[in-house]
């Protein structure tokens, strides 16, 4: 299986150890679920974009990755430390300087 990213194509064996992973991943607004069963893994240097039409649950991913939507189900990791819920004030310092950072 061959990984296109950053118009770069890597095998899954010379991909870098992901810094941020989600796995199964499922939240949404008032007990709706939007997102279900969402995975991803990003690693260092790694470029990723997620894309996908009005409604598709893009900001939701995104909210509930750094805690400011609670998850219902699935984990969140940062390195190898589970983040799954921690608000946001606590992974402000975490976050800080990384190419994901909402600061």
């Amino acid at each position: 299986m061959t990984l296109t990213s950053s118009a770069e194509e890597r095998t899954l064996e010379e991909r870098p150890v992901p810094r941020l992973q989600a796995e199964e991943v499922t939240a949404g607004y008032g007990g709706v679920p939007v997102i279900r069963g969402v995975s991803i893994a990003v690693g260092a240097g790694e470029v990723v974009a997620i894309i996908g039409p009005n409604g598709a649950g893009k900001s939701t991913l995104l909210k509930s990755l750094v805690g400011i939507l609670r998850l219902s189900g699935g984990r969140v990791l940062l390195g190898d430390t589970e983040v799954t819920n921690f608000p946001p004030e606590e992974l402000a310092p975490a976050l800080r300087g990384s190419p994901w950072s909402l600061a």
